[in-house]
Order: C-alpha cells, then structure tokens, then sequence
C-alpha cells in the first residue's frame, strides 16, 4: 500500500510539471504572438511609419512624375517586394534609401538619384542629378546632346557658328538615347581633343569624324589650317604646339597641323 501511495504522488508531481512545463510554453507563445501583433500594428496602423511628404529636388528639365514611377518600380524590386507592395508606398518602410543603381537606364536626362529617409519627419527627400549638356553629336539625320562622359540623353537642334561644341559624324549610324558617342576606349581621348580647342581659342568650324576605323577627328577652324587628331592617345600635350604656330605670321596660310602621330606635329 505504502508502494503505491508513493507511486501516486510520483505520478501527481510528473502531471503538475508536465502542465507547467507546457504552460510556460504557452506563456512564451503567446507573448511572442503579442509581440508580433503589436509590430504589425506599429508597421500598418500606427503613424509611425506613415508617410507625411515626399518631395524631388535637383530635376529641371526631367518631370517628376517621370521620376516618381522610376522610384517607386525600384523600391518594389528585392527579396521584399511581397512585403513592400503590401505595405503600400505611403509606409516609409516601403522606401529605399541611398543612391539608386543605374537610372539612365529608364531616365536618360538623370545621372544619379539619391534618396533620402527622414523617420524624424516622416519625409522623403530624392535627390536628382541632372547631366549637364557638354556639346552635340550629329549624324546625318538627327542630333543628340551629350554630357561629360559622353553619354547621349536629350535631343537636340544642330547649332551652328561655333558657340556650342558640335560635332558630325559621318561613319556611325546607330546612336541613341542612353548610349555614347563613341566606343569606351575612346572616350577619354576625344575629351583631351575637345579641350584642347576649347583653350586653344580657336574659333572652330567644324569637328568631324569622317570614318571611325580610322580613330581620327578632323577639325576645321576659322583663318586657320585643318587640324587632325588621332583617337589612339591624349591630345593634352598637341596644345601647346597650336598656340606656338598661332601665334607666328603665316598660320592663316598654312593648310593643316597633323597630330596623329603621338608627340608629333607635321604641317604644311
């Protein structure tokens, strides 16, 4: 009998721990359950996260609702995005924040945006840098503006009399918004030749690219020889060499100053 009583109150203590072993696990469950709850009334209901303003600053030229559907397309993209187009773009979780990757892609005129989150305020701020017009390239039928990097992002009217850096190219056929005018490993050397004209203060004529598998500019200028450039390597250091020869008598009458034979100069 006392064997058993024994066995009974055994039996009694390993219910009552089980039951407040799995009590404590009720407890924690529904603690987290509230935790969880009271976040996601933080995230959707309160005004926490509410977003109050939103506003562009930087764009001139770019509308913003043009910009606005660019951002929003972005901040939906990610391993979020479920989550976020729950959320709704008024919720400032649904923002990014910092600089945005490539938008020339879809807005040729914009060279960086930078968004910026203020939880204090409850406010957006994008940021926008426009590209600034460098000069025109042409080809036969149309004219395109180009930034400092050579990038093609606005149409334009072709200029005449000097005043803005134009340039015809005759040998290539397929350029466009959000390309460049010429191939990369060319670039940097057909912006060493255009700021050599620019110092040199000769009034320019014309600038062409008569056949680009010749890797040359030619340039024709105001009572003055041709001049002729070589895409293979900096023009920096042809400039001195132009203002010598303009400022000795005769360089009106002289045909052409050749530069495409590096650390060369050969006129007639």
């Amino acid at each position: 009998m006392k064997e058993r009583n024994e066995m009974n109150f055994a039996d009694a203590h390993e219910r009552r721990k089980r039951r407040r072993f799995y009590l404590a696990i009720l407890s924690v469950v529904f603690a987290i359950y509230l935790v969880l709850l009271g976040g996601l009334w933080i995230i959707l209901k309160s005004p926490v996260f509410l977003l109050k303003s939103i506003s562009l600053t930087g764009n001139e030229t770019t509308p913003s609702n043009g910009i606005l559907d660019v951002v929003r397309g972005r901040a939906l993209q990610g391993k979020w995005r479920g989550v976020k187009a729950v959320l709704g773009f008024g919720n400032m979780l649904t923002w990014p924040s910092g600089p945005m990757d490539n938008p020339s892609l879809f807005l040729p005129r914009v060279k960086n945006i930078t968004i910026e989150n203020n939880y204090a305020s409850r406010s957006i701020v994008v940021h926008i840098e426009e590209r600034v017009p460098y000069g025109i390239w042409c080809l036969e039928s149309q004219c395109w503006w180009f930034d400092d990097g050579g990038f093609i992002f606005r149409r334009a009217i072709e200029a005449s009399g000097g005043l803005i850096l134009t340039v015809h190219d005759h040998s290539q056929k397929n350029l466009g918004l959000g390309l460049k005018i010429l191939p990369d490993v060319f670039i940097a050397n057909a912006f060493s030749v255009f700021r050599v004209l620019e110092m040199s203060g000769l009034g320019l004529k014309d600038i062409a690219l008569q056949d680009l598998s010749l890797q040359e500019l030619e340039v024709n200028v105001r009572n003055g020889p041709a001049l002729y450039f070589s895409l293979r390597f900096p023009a920096d250091n042809d400039l001195a060499a132009i203002q010598n020869f303009a400022a000795k008598p005769g360089f009106d009458k002289l045909q052409y100053l050749d530069f495409r034979v590096e650390n060369r100069v050969y006129y007639k």
